[in-house]
């Protein structure tokens, strides 16, 4: 997916990150404080309607513990 967006977007300053982690906050936490970037970016994508009341989603969890601008793209089918 990285290769699909970056053929999509020429911006160079452009960076990724994909933590392999159990801890996806703490992953991302760590990635703002070492790297400093000035805005986070997250893809979501639907749920189904048990899932959205059971599991809060790790956009909504980022949403509320960054200190940097947070960039949401809903998730689409680049071909």
């Amino acid at each position: 997916m990285i290769v699909k967006i970056k053929k999509h977007v020429k911006y160079k300053k452009l960076s990724f990150y994909d933590d392999n982690g159990f801890d996806v906050i703490k992953g991302l936490e760590d990635y703002i404080k070492k790297k400093k970037p000035d805005i986070l970016s997250m893809i979501t994508h639907s749920r189904k309607f048990p899932e959205t009341i059971w599991k809060t989603s790790w956009t909504n969890k980022m949403a509320n513990h960054t200190t940097i601008p947070l960039l949401i793209l809903h998730r689409i089918k680049l071909e």
